[in-house]
Parts: structure tokens; sequence; C-alpha cells
């Protein structure tokens, strides 16, 4: 047997599909497949409702078991969809970038990719309560001014004593104030991405996943205040 995808030879089992079949895992492009699928048509209206679920905090394979469709399939609509979003936040940023607000809490929280030590951190900035950003990387001064560059600016700042904030002028370290807006988003965002609950079995396999369901979360919830 040959993988589907790549026609590699190197393939294991990885368990069953939602019909029964053997499904099996491809070790040189990682995709997953089963022998000889059948095809379905699904409707739009099925895969809008996997994605609110999926935005509600519903794990993948609970949105499969339930809407009964495999979970590779719900894992590409939510791919498709991802991608949509990030294109969607993408082309919203740029009309934010030289607006000044009066206010401005930033944080980070921290998540992991693949595995518990692999540390990412998810950087956020609400304006004036309403307007919010996301940004992803390490807690390095590196990724602070990646996101730094795509974030209108404010006339005041508030932050915890993180050392990079230091480059923020008018800045006021404050253990309650603004990053409360920061703290709210993510409690929302924990509550809303099943792979940033604190007690889970759910996790982004890459940057690049966690990415999309941060966009998803965004637009689906209107987030930035323009959509």
């Amino acid at each position: 047997m040959k993988c589907v995808y790549c026609s590699s030879e190197k393939i294991v089992k990885n368990g069953k599909s939602n019909q029964g079949k053997q499904r099996y895992l491809c070790k040189d492009c990682g995709k997953i497949f089963v022998d000889n699928p059948q095809r379905r048509h699904y409707s739009d209206e099925l895969k809008k409702i996997a994605i609110r679920l999926y935005t509600d905090g519903v794990e993948i394979a609970v949105i499969a078991r339930s809407l009964e469709v495999p979970y590779e399939t719900v894992r590409s609509w939510l791919r498709a969809a991802g991608e949509k979003a990030i294109k969607k936040i993408e082309s919203r940023k740029k009309r934010f970038q030289d607006k000044i607000y009066e206010k401005a809490g930033i944080d980070e929280m921290w998540t992991y990719v693949g595995k518990r030590d692999n540390d990412i951190w998810i950087w956020t900035a609400v304006f004036d309560k309403n307007l919010k950003f996301f940004e992803i990387g390490k807690r390095d001064e590196e990724t602070f001014w990646r996101f730094y560059k795509q974030i209108p600016m404010a006339k005041e700042y508030q932050t915890d004593g993180y050392k990079v904030y230091e480059n923020l002028e008018k800045r006021e370290i404050k253990k309650y104030g603004y990053t409360n807006w920061n703290e709210g988003l993510h409690s929302f965002l924990r509550d809303k991405l099943a792979m940033l609950k604190r007690k889970t079995k759910a996790y982004a396999k890459s940057i690049r996943a966690l990415y999309r369901a941060l966009a998803l979360v965004f637009v689906r919830w209107n987030l930035l205040s323009t959509y």
C-alpha cells in the first residue's frame, strides 16, 4: 500500500475511522488516510456548524462524532476556513496601523505547540477596550517588536513588569488596569478554543494551526472591531 497523497510506502496503521475503516499514517508527509475512501458531499451549512462548534471550545474529535463526519474531513474544513480568516485579519490590520488610540494594554499568554515543553506565547494588545490584536511567538524582544510594528499606537500603555515593555513610551506598570482587558481576552480565548483550555488533551500541532484557530475565533466573535 502507498500513501494516497505522496505515494510513499512508509505508512503505519493509525486507528479506525468513524465508518470503521482502517486509517493509515504516512511517515513521510504526515497525512492520515483510509484505503479506498468513499467520497461524500457535505453541505455548506454542516461546515458552518463545525466551525461554530470549534469556536465554542469543542474538540475536533467531538465535532466529528457529533456530526458523523470523518475527523480528517472536519480538520480540512477548519484548515480552509482558518486560512481565509487569516487573510481577513491581515487585510483589516492594515487599516489600523497608522491610527492613534488613547489607551492600550499589552500582555502575553502561555501555551504550547506539539508538546508541553515547546513553549509558545500568544501576545495580545487591546486598544480602548474594543480593538484587539494578537501575534504568536517566543516571549522575547524579537517577537515584541514584530507585534508592535503590526498594531496602532496609543497615548498611554499599561503592561506588567516584563522588561521588553521598557521600549514603550508613556508606559505604566499596574497589576490592575488596562491589562485587565487583556486578561479578559485571554480568558475568552481559553473558553473558545479547546487547545487553550488549561486541562485538555487538545493542542495545536503547529504554529500555523494555532494561528488559524485564533483567526477563526477573532473573525467569528468580531474581536477586531470593523468585522
